[in-house]
């Protein structure tokens, strides 16, 4: 799991959880430093290691993780889901203790900020929504 470093300083996590959680690193100026996926199989250890090195490098971190209703019930969808937040509490509350917002889709979806936001071709659509997500509740919360 890379992304692009720079002088330390301050950077955003966006995390779209899901079956597959995709997460993006973006610099206060709107930069995105990195962005990628992670199965629920391995979403505990990838998503640990990359605050870790966040961490390691000198970075004060803000998570935007988007809210999506619980899945109810004893299925094997029910079960990964719990999995899912099960392991972005564990790494990002309980361990780091990050400073996290959550944002809705019907909240961040319709902004000028996802209509507008041009991203390079080969993302995934986790990818894409971790990014623009984030870049929304950056100009929200701070006017960037």
């Amino acid at each position: 799991m890379t992304y692009k470093t720079v002088a330390p300083g301050h950077v955003w996590l966006g995390l779209d959880p899901g079956l597959t959680t995709g997460w993006a690193v973006i610099a206060d100026n709107g930069e995105v430093l990195g962005s990628g996926n992670l199965p629920v199989s391995d979403l505990e250890r990838g998503l640990d290691e990359l605050v870790r090195g966040l961490h390691r490098s000198g970075h004060a971190i803000d998570a935007v993780v988007e809210r999506m209703p619980r899945v109810g019930g004893a299925g094997k969808m029910a079960k990964q889901m719990e999995d899912v937040w099960r392991a972005l509490y564990v790494v990002v509350e309980a361990t780091y203790e990050v400073p996290y917002l959550f944002v809705a889709p019907g909240e961040w979806k319709p902004s000028r900020v996802a209509r507008t936001t041009k991203l390079k071709r080969g993302m995934t659509p986790h990818q894409r929504d971790a990014i623009r997500m984030t870049l929304y509740m950056m100009e929200k919360t701070h006017g960037k």
